[in-house]
């Protein structure tokens, strides 16, 4: 996951505002926004170190990224509850492709179907907060 993705996951899993997190780390509205839509990054440690410490996690989650992205945000948001059901989620997906029955062409047919929704809640998402 990219840093705005991370961010914008654990804060509304958090049920905070932009405003909330904005306050806590010392930072603009604007910025907040600009990360969230992946159009920048933090530019010092001392933003990575505040988030880290806002949010309870370790500063490396903000600075990389790895294949187990997804399930430590949903756990960082949800808590344990949320890394389990994000597990599940991946565990189910990934068998579904696995030996699965499924031809080449239906198996591209569901991977399509399943960025077009993603693509589509988050632009609802996105949509939704700026009104």
């Amino acid at each position: 996951m990219k840093f705005g993705d991370k961010l914008r996951h654990i804060r509304t899993g958090r049920k905070m505002t932009q405003s909330d997190v904005m306050n806590a780390v010392g930072i603009s509205n604007r910025t907040i926004i600009l990360y969230e839509k992946g159009e920048r990054i933090p530019r010092s440690e001392s933003t990575y170190q505040k988030l880290a410490e806002l949010f309870d996690v370790p500063v490396e989650f903000w600075t990389t990224e790895s294949d187990d992205d997804f399930r430590l945000a949903s756990m960082y948001a949800h808590g344990e509850q949320g890394k389990i059901q994000a597990e599940k989620l991946v565990s189910e997906i990934s068998g579904l492709f696995a030996g699965g029955k499924l031809s080449e062409e239906d198996a591209d047919a569901v991977m399509l179907a399943l960025q077009k929704a993603y693509w589509e809640v988050k632009e609802k998402n996105m949509e939704a907060k700026d009104n």
